[in-house]
């Protein structure tokens, strides 16, 4: 009972973003549990705990109405949005991700995944300023590879 109450106070972090972006290869790396060449689609959310660190919910990128959203928003603390860096769309959806659940009131990461991969056919920054530029005061962005690191909590 006593370890259940700590994983209770842990922040829960909802992760967002399109299909594909890397969200549950995020995930696992964080949990120590490698990473994977093949990819999984996410059904629904799927909850992970990482010991000593936090609570996850990952939201589908499957799905453009989540059904499972708003069961799952009353436990979020933070809101990362990750997107692709070589995924001219994830970027370009980030507005729609953003007010989306803005009415929660949270403060948004975005992950910038694939820094290993050039992005082909784009300018990544101007991409990057055009989607957020009407969110400045609520975004943080940090540049990140599940593939091979660095990560950000």
């Amino acid at each position: 009972m006593y370890s259940n109450s700590i994983e209770n106070e842990k922040p829960s972090i909802l992760l967002i973003g399109n299909a594909g972006v890397g969200k549950s290869s995020y995930i696992r790396k964080l949990a120590n549990r490698g990473f994977s060449d093949f990819y999984t689609p996410t059904t629904g959310y799927v909850e992970t705990s990482i010991a000593g660190l936090c609570n996850f919910i990952e939201l589908s990128g499957q799905e453009p109405a989540n059904i499972y959203a708003e069961e799952v928003l009353a436990r979020a603390n933070r809101i990362y949005l990750m997107v692709a860096k070589n995924s001219r769309a994830s970027i370009e959806q980030i507005p729609l991700w953003i007010n989306k659940y803005n009415h929660l009131n949270l403060n948004y990461t975005i992950l910038v995944n694939k820094c290993d991969i050039e992005p082909i056919g784009f300018i990544l920054e101007q991409s990057l300023h055009e989607a957020i530029e009407q969110f400045d005061n609520y975004v943080n962005i940090h540049y990140i590879s599940c593939k091979d690191g660095p990560l950000f909590v």
